[in-house]
């Protein structure tokens, strides 16, 4: 039995390969493409065919991605390759194969203006990313029925470098003697290592023959503006934080939305057992071993 893992050697892509371990997933990646990794360029349609028509998984995670909004919006061809062709090539070998395939979307494809936002709520996207994701997601609901879409938020975890993730990166302002910071935007913090839990529980219902399909929702429970983990960083970090300027309105080039706190009761439909962490301890953790 296979399970293969796009964007592998990323964030999320790390985690959940650990988390998989048990099943011995093939991880795909490209630009971080080590020797335990399959170097495969998800924009090659031919490529992608040819690895998943040789291996034939049951399972297929997409969690490659251009996650970042800024480099959405100054190289969108690339990013459009990446989240929205590569998932047409995907799927399309999916259906192919009949390997159920999760694919990993995000909140930004709401405005932020009406949360919580339940599964059913209506995408409204305010920058390319969130665009690109959600025409991901029409991809896989209108083309194939036996795939699931994973909407999760602002993702940390245990980073190879700060700036790997939007929230660690923070923690390099700390060093600048007049940073501004937003203080206007809510986000929901959200640990890497539970997202590859969930992702786990709902890839073993599949194998059960459960076959979850349509949009889930996953978060983590803080709220916190992007001047709070910041100053929730300083804090444990013990480094001081009076300089820093919190600002109460938008201060992004790319708009983002306001507030999109994500509903994730659905997930009790598979009796999926729901992991949370505190990110004053989880980031303290992540922090210590990296600074």
């Amino acid at each position: 039995m296979c399970i293969v893992i796009t964007g592998a050697s990323g964030l999320l892509g790390r985690a959940l390969m650990l988390t998989f371990s048990a099943y011995q997933p093939l991880g795909l990646a490209y630009s971080r493409a080590n020797t335990n990794l399959h170097k495969i360029d998800l924009t090659d349609q031919q490529a992608i065919e040819q690895f998943l028509f040789e291996h034939r998984p049951k399972i297929i995670i997409h969690a490659a991605a251009e996650r970042r909004p800024d480099a959405t919006k100054q190289h969108p061809e690339q990013a459009i390759a990446l989240n929205v062709a590569a998932t047409q090539y995907l799927v399309k070998a999916a259906k192919a194969i009949n390997a159920w395939l999760l694919y990993i979307s995000t909140d930004y494809v709401f405005d932020g203006k009406y949360p919580p936002y339940q599964t059913t709520s209506q995408p409204n996207p305010l920058n390319l990313y969130g665009q690109s994701k959600w025409q991901g997601e029409k991809i896989i609901l209108t083309q194939y029925d036996n795939a699931c879409i994973l909407r999760i938020p602002i993702l940390y975890g245990q980073v190879e470098f700060l700036t790997e993730s939007s929230i660690t990166a923070l923690f390099l302002l700390l060093n600048n003697p007049q940073a501004k910071v937003d203080h206007h935007a809510i986000r929901y913090p959200t640990l890497v290592d539970n997202v590859a839990k969930i992702c786990l529980q709902l890839a073993e219902k599949s194998l059960a023959n459960a076959f979850p399909q349509g949009i889930l929702h996953y978060s983590d429970p803080e709220p916190y503006t992007k001047y709070e983990m910041l100053q929730t960083m300083a804090k444990v970090m013990k480094k001081p934080f009076h300089h820093i300027i919190p600002i109460a309105q938008p201060i992004d080039k790319v708009p983002r939305p306001y507030h999109c706190q994500l509903a994730i009761h659905d997930l009790n439909q598979f009796n999926i057992k729901i992991p949370t962490a505190c990110f004053k301890q989880t980031i303290f953790s992540i922090l210590s071993t990296c600074c």
